[in-house]
Formats: C-alpha cells, structure tokens, sequence
C-alpha cells in the first residue's frame, strides 16, 4: 500500500469553456487592460474539480484502469493475476497491490503522467488515520474525537450507549445556540461516516432538529457525546483471515412521523465495508 499527492493537480486539467482572466500583475505593464484565456483550469474556478476529474479518469483508463461502477473515484486494474486498486480524492491518492512489483510498476506508469509525491507508509488519508502492521489494518479518528471532545463546550458524563430512553420531538420555539448545535453534528456526521458506525443512528437523528434544537436534543447531544468519550477509541480492524462478505439490510414499518427507516451494512476482512441509513 502506497499512498501519493499529485503537485498542482488542477492545472494539468484542460478546460473546455471560454474563460478570461485579468493579467497577473508581474507581467504589467505589457498586458495592462487585457485579459488571458485559460487553457487549464485554474485553482479558484468553478469548473476546476470537474475538469481534474475528467482528467484523471481518462489519464487512469490510458493506464488500463476501469472507473468503479459505484464509486467514481475508484479505479481498478486487472490482468491476469495482477490486482491493483487506486482511490484519487482531489490531488491526493491510495493505492493497494497484490504484489509489490504491481505497484511499483503503476508508481512509475503514473509518474510519466503527471509530477507526484509519494508515501511509502500510508499513516493518514481524509482524517482517517492507519495503523498497518502486516497482519492487520486498523482504520481510525481517534485524534478528531479528542479534537471533538476538548472543543465541546458543556459537560460531558461518560455513557455506556448512544441515546438515552424517550423520543425527540420537534420543538416550536425558538432554537438554544443553533450554531454550535449545528457545528457538533456536522462534526459528529463526518465521524460516523469514517469509522464510527455505531453513532450513525444517533447522529441521523439528532441531525433532524438541526434547524430549531431544544433542551432536549441538547441533552441528547450531551449523552452522545458521553458515549464518544467513554467509546472514544473503537475503530475498524481489517484482517485477511476472513475475506466473507455479508450483508445486513432492515426497514421499520414507520416511526414516530409515519416515515420508514432503512440501513444496510455490509461486512468483509472481519470489519464493515460500508453501510448507510435513510
């Protein structure tokens, strides 16, 4: 596994639409009162992330990679024995190999393509950080939760479970500090949606109040973020011992608004793969 940053990702990316800029200044003053059209997608403009995207898709398909038909940043390559699996977020990517030779050889492929910067030891990608020790890979946001917990500004009780017993009800008055309700869910959702499944539901459930949170969303908080801090160092723990896939899929005839709540989990190598709650 080999994790790599692409240098001014952006600007290898050609642009289709017509779009002009004013001269820098260091070439003033033979350019004064004139504009530049771009032929890359330069940083700051709308299009650049798509235009990135479309590049690297065609730049991995030349390399005999096919884009996933269920993740659009995931490329796979397979020929003959050689399985090689590469996932680009923006400018930087993670690759994994069954063999060492294979990666080393798309090290090299990829490099002819574009200016790179790589990392032999993987610790760090999206906040979600890496323990590999050869028999096992631990995947983890340990150091973002205690990030969470020293910034939560109440009192926390360390808690044993997600949510307490009783049901949240939309609250007509006027919401208790809005703001920083809103600031801890959207943490909380990032979260859970890197490795802390176990607070999924909680958190999807918090998150509906968002817009008008009363006291007691703001006591639930308070309770999930007791669970976090007692629960604060679970992760996901990968082993090649046990390559079974299973899924889990359920659905509740209807809640407290009459609306159905559905999830899936889908687990392999001894930990989940993915999941989802709607």
């Amino acid at each position: 596994m080999a994790g790599f940053d692409v240098s001014a990702a952006y600007l290898y990316s050609p642009i289709q639409e017509d779009v002009y800029v004013q001269a820098p200044v260091e070439l003033q003053p033979e350019l004064h009162g004139k504009v530049m059209k771009l032929k890359k997608a330069l940083y700051g403009t709308k299009q650049a992330a798509q235009c990135w995207w479309t590049f690297s898709k065609t730049m991995m398909t030349k390399l005999g990679f096919e884009c996933s038909e269920v993740e659009v940043l995931l490329y796979i390559y397979r020929k003959h024995a050689t399985i090689i699996i590469v996932y680009i977020h923006v400018d930087n990517g993670i690759v994994i190999g069954n063999s060492i030779k294979s990666v080393n050889h798309f090290k090299k492929a990829l490099m002819r393509e574009v200016d790179v910067q790589w990392q032999t030891n993987v610790e760090k990608i999206l906040g979600l950080h890496i323990n590999d020790n050869g028999k096992q890979l631990e995947i983890h946001q340990k150091i973002l939760i205690d990030q969470y917990l020293c910034d939560y500004s109440r009192p926390i009780i360390p808690q044993y479970t997600t949510m307490a017993n009783g049901s949240l009800v939309t609250n007509s008055a006027k919401g208790l500090d809005t703001t920083s309700y809103q600031s801890a869910i959207g943490t909380l959702m990032y979260i859970s949606g890197g490795s802390r499944t176990d607070i999924t539901y909680a958190v999807h459930m918090l998150a509906r109040f968002a817009s008008c949170p009363s006291k007691s969303h703001w006591l639930a908080l308070d309770h999930l973020t007791g669970y976090l801090l007692r629960h604060w160092d679970k992760c996901f723990i990968y082993t090649a011992l046990s390559s079974d896939i299973s899924i889990w899929v359920d659905a509740s005839w209807g809640g407290e608004h009459a609306r159905s709540t559905s999830g899936f989990v889908i687990k392999a190598f001894g930990d989940l793969i993915a999941w989802n709650l709607r």
